[in-house]
């Protein structure tokens, strides 16, 4: 059942991604959600949430006090229009992750978070 939630999961985000591409006329976009960098921790759910002014039972996802989500499989991040190939994977040293798009860059890690 899992894998099933995981493949409607993602043809759900690969057809969003495709409509905000066709509407908006965009050749590249890239998303980011909190939890995924250091910079946006899980924690500011609660912010993404807020921008939904009390209207999260419109789209029928609820954020519960862990700041996770239900149902479950659900998403939530920004996408946002680009010229490179980002992925937050690349800034993501995590090795074993079954839901990895990109290769970890050490490179591009390395100027991001060196002091």
């Amino acid at each position: 059942m899992d894998t099933i939630k995981e493949l409607a999961l993602r043809s759900a985000r690969t057809a969003l991604t495709k409509e905000l591409k066709d509407k908006f006329k965009l050749d590249k976009m890239a998303n980011m959600n909190p939890g995924s960098l250091e910079e946006w921790p899980i924690s500011q759910q609660k912010e993404l949430f807020q921008l939904f002014d009390g209207h999260e039972k419109l789209i029928g996802v609820e954020l519960k006090s862990s700041f996770l989500m239900t149902p479950i499989k659900s998403v939530s991040g920004i996408f946002f229009p680009t010229e490179s190939n980002y992925e937050n994977c690349m800034l993501c040293p995590r090795g074993a992750c079954p839901g990895r798009k990109a290769p970890y860059d050490e490179k591009l890690y390395t100027k991001k978070y060196a002091l």
